[in-house]
């Protein structure tokens, strides 16, 4: 053997790219590897060529010409006298899922989940998972590897997108592969570049000093941060730097809590909810009270108070008596945690008694702090459970410290070792994929930016599209953006429901940039769980939406949209495209809300006219200003759709 051969550097392909891999289907393929520098590349696959050249480091670059679909080939690299053969290689459908733990949620939890697979579902689809890092700056290096789907390794996968593969796989036929670039409580900025933040003015000076803060010797105390252990601490240290001493509260020293303290000018809220709904938009400190009528000879009985679900932390007086306490502000541990609190004997009197909360939340995550319940978990007992006393319905409230959106922010700055900063999973799972050819991006994120910047998502989302596109070489890569299902406490319509306010951002996203399709799904989820098991829907919805996008019919799976209002003879008109309108559930429509010009709110009686048209009927001689549908976190009772079962998503209109 030669000297020259002695010394060659082995041939390897970057990752995602590797034994047992899948290739998108009739498109460009761009091949990155590293062999002997300055050497001619040979790549053969299907009977097809392609050359290039190493360079002096090693690394090369080429295109592969477009492939047809297969589900085993081999991929050959020849290089001097080496020869590298990767076997297995499928041709098909690649799909880049992303987002948060909705996007993350195991297929082992879905219901319906892993048994609706059959053998030949899993022998189709191909897996890469992306390691999860949380490194300070652009990655080039992507570990992992592919793997074929089966009974066994598939319960730890995405839920939504094998789903989603399994259905796109019986709609083609095709091979399909899933790369997953998904983490659980991250907000979306990051997922986006530096230089695309940088971009956006309301960003600039906070990722300027964030890269400062980041290369500090505080910022990178430990020698080797890890993602998953160290995240919590870090989170912790975080907010401990914003608030280094529990704010104080002097609610309780102006007599909040006792029976004969004033509170006739303090605002009501209809309870359970939170604090967001009732326009505070921020995490803070806030006291509620309301008078519990008790029956005769109740200072006799024990009774337990169920609280419900509080956000984050409480303290909660009976008559002016402290008679329970869980969480602290500053932490996550009992935001869902449900208060029961024994009350002795005497605690409670016939007639009037005052009850007064105080709630702490100083982090902000997908809502923010308040009375959460669920309603059939806020009430009184007595010790044999046969007098309920329900603890529903308007309560007083009075907010006694304001702690700014800086529960949501910090997050984004917390440095290395906690993936939620800005522009970290870009970084380490996206940059590193860097021209990969792919069929689509499937995106499930926004619950962690539904507080404190929802206002911002539409420009955010349209940035990280924009953002993504540029580093994978395609400018018109589809992106399928799943649209935040229903959660929370049911309400017909809230004016401050920032859940709505972002959903409707995801839509007029699909609405304005090309090749962007947003997943209604309003009419799913789960009312006390954040991550809804039945990804079934989504799945299949995306699914069907791809399937009418490859043959140019998208129009047809996409949700009714209104495309016009306007007053005729003395009612709303509003006009829908798409197919015929239809009332879910029955005749009568629901979901509708008017603001009238005198800051009225009313509901109208709404009907389906003429297939596309909705009209709302008006009380006389009112002046509209806006009307809203679906504007709620939860809108359950909201049904319109079309007669194939797409949902119409929230919206606002202005007259």
């Amino acid at each position: 053997m030669s000297m020259k051969s002695e010394q060659e550097t082995a041939i390897e392909l970057e990752k995602p790219f590797g034994e047992g891999m899948i290739l998108q289907r009739k498109r460009p393929i761009p091949l990155r590897g590293s062999c002997s520098p300055l050497s001619r590349v040979h790549v053969q696959i299907q009977g097809k060529e392609a050359w290039g050249y190493s360079s002096a480091e090693g690394g090369f670059f080429l295109w592969l010409p477009e492939l047809e679909p297969t589900d085993s080939t081999e991929l050959i690299v020849l290089v001097n006298r080496q020869r590298r053969c990767y076997r297995n290689v499928a041709v098909g459908d690649v799909y880049l899922i992303s987002g948060q733990s909705n996007m993350e949620f195991n297929l082992r939890d879905c219901v319906p989940g892993i048994e609706l697979f059959s053998a030949d579902d899993f022998s189709h689809i191909r897996y890469f998972q992306i390691q999860r890092r949380s490194a300070f700056g652009e990655q080039r290096v992507l570990p992992g590897n592919w793997v074929i789907a089966n009974d066994k390794n598939a319960g730890s996968f995405s839920g939504l997108g094998m789903l989603f593969a399994r259905r796109h796989y019986r709609n083609t036929t095709v091979p399909v592969g899933l790369v997953d670039a998904s983490l659980g409580g991250m907000p979306i900025e990051s997922f986006i570049s530096r230089s695309a933040l940088l971009g956006i003015p309301e960003y600039r000076e906070e990722v300027l000093r964030y890269d400062i803060m980041a290369s500090t010797a505080e910022a990178c105390e430990e020698p080797n941060p890890k993602l998953d252990a160290d995240f919590t601490e870090k989170m912790y240290a975080g907010i401990k730097r914003i608030f280094p001493e529990i704010p104080k509260d002097d609610g309780e020293t102006k007599g909040f809590a006792e029976p004969d303290y004033d509170d006739s000018n303090w605002d009501t809220m209809e309870i359970p909810d939170s604090w967001t709904l009732a326009g505070h938009n921020h995490a803070g400190f806030f006291w509620f009270r309301r008078v519990i009528e008790m029956p005769p000879k109740a200072e006799m009985h024990e009774w337990t108070l169920h609280l419900g679900m509080i956000d984050k932390a409480d303290r909660t007086y009976v008559n002016g008596k402290l008679v329970g306490s869980t969480g602290s502000p500053e932490k996550m541990d009992c935001w869902n945690t449900m208060r029961v609190y024994s009350l002795p004997k005497g605690t409670l009197k016939s007639g009037e008694n005052q009850l007064a909360v105080w709630v702490g939340s100083l982090m902000s995550v997908c809502m923010d702090g308040g009375l959460l319940g669920p309603a059939d978990e806020m009430y009184l007992t007595n010790e044999s459970d046969s007098v309920r006393i329900p603890l529903t319905g308007n309560w007083r409230y009075k907010e006694s410290f304001d702690a700014g959106s800086v529960g949501m922010e910090f997050l984004r700055t917390l440095g290395p070792g906690a993936a939620a900063s800005l522009h970290c999973l870009y970084d380490n799972m996206i940059n590193p994929l860097g021209n990969q050819a792919f069929n689509g991006v499937l995106f499930y994120q926004g619950e962690c930016n539904a507080i404190c910047t929802a206002s911002r998502y539409e420009t955010l989302l349209t940035t990280m599209i924009a953002d993504w596109r540029r580093c994978l070489g395609d400018d018109r890569l589809p992106f399928f953006i799943f649209q935040l299902p229903r959660f929370g406490n049911p309400r017909p319509y809230s004016q401050h429901s920032q859940w709505a306010l972002l959903r409707n951002a995801q839509q007029n996203v699909a609405n304005k940039v090309d090749n962007v399709e947003c997943i209604v799904l309003i009419d799913t989820g789960d009312a006390q769980d954040l991550h809804p098991k039945d990804k079934i829907f989504a799945a299949e919805r995306c699914a069907e939406i791809m399937l009418a996008y490859q043959k140019n019919t998208a129009e047809k799976a996409r949700s009714p949209q209104c495309i016009s209002v306007e007053k005729h003879d003395g009612n709303i008109v509003l006009k829908f495209n798409g197919a015929e309108l239809s009332a879910r559930s029955g005749d009568e429509l629901h979901g509708f809300a008017i603001h009238a010009e005198n800051g009225n709110i009313f509901v109208p009686k709404a009907y389906i006219r003429e297939r596309h048209f909705v009209v709302l009927e008006l009380e006389a001689d009112l002046s509209v200003a806006c009307v809203y549908y679906a504007w709620a976190d939860n809108p359950v009772s909201a049904n319109l759709q079309d007669i194939n079962n797409h949902p119409v998503g929230p919206f606002r209109v202005k007259l």
